[in-house]
């Protein structure tokens, strides 16, 4: 997933990177303005891991996901609970509870509310995460992807139409350059060099 990479990224560049933290949450944004928040570990003595992401694509649609891992091989009835209040019910029988359309955008307005998730399932927590932060982190998603002050926006919300949202730019295009002349040979004894290496 895109923040991962960047997560990934950033701890091995020294100079700054795209990802920003709030609270608990870390944000990300391509150069499509496709955008995903992750859920950060906020406390070490949770037993389980938040495994928490919020996607969302860029222009005027700009379909939302959230996506919640369980810390385990769950399969089975699960209740999505905000600060204890039941959010949705169902069975739980991918590796996720993908929750995307009006669901998501509801879910997502009840969390900027909140201030913990917890993904229940036989009574126990399966995955649980800090809201800390997370009304920064998508008011990002809005100043990336062009909603600000749009109908569309899930923070940063105003009167104007979608259709004032800009579009995803065209993804640029790296033209094929093909190789030029002879590959050098290699010796006997790098070849034999790279035959131990293995």
């Amino acid at each position: 997933m895109l923040i991962l990479a960047l997560l990934a990224a950033a701890q091995a560049a020294t100079g700054p990177t795209e990802v920003k933290s709030f609270g608990d949450w870390a944000v990300a944004c391509d150069n499509l303005r496709y955008c995903e928040a992750a859920s950060l570990m906020a406390d070490e003595t949770l037993d389980t891991v938040p495994q928490i992401a919020i996607t969302r694509e860029g222009g005027a649609v700009g379909a939302l996901a959230i996506d919640i891992w369980p810390d385990a091989e769950y399969r089975g009835g699960y209740r999505l609970e905000i600060d204890g209040r039941t959010m949705l019910v169902g069975t739980l029988t991918g590796k996720s509870l993908v929750v995307t359309g009006t669901q998501a955008t509801q879910l997502a307005e009840a969390m900027l509310k909140g201030q913990a998730i917890v993904l229940r399932g036989d009574d126990k927590a399966l995955s649980q995460a800090s809201l800390k932060g997370i009304s920064a982190a998508l008011r990002y998603f809005d100043a990336q992807q062009g909603r600000v002050g749009t109908t569309t926006a899930l923070v940063a919300k105003g009167t104007a139409s979608a259709g004032t949202v800009p579009g995803v730019p065209a993804a640029p295009r790296v033209a094929f350059v093909r190789p030029l002349g002879k590959p050098a040979a290699i010796s006997a004894g790098l070849g034999a060099a790279m035959g131990e290496e293995t």
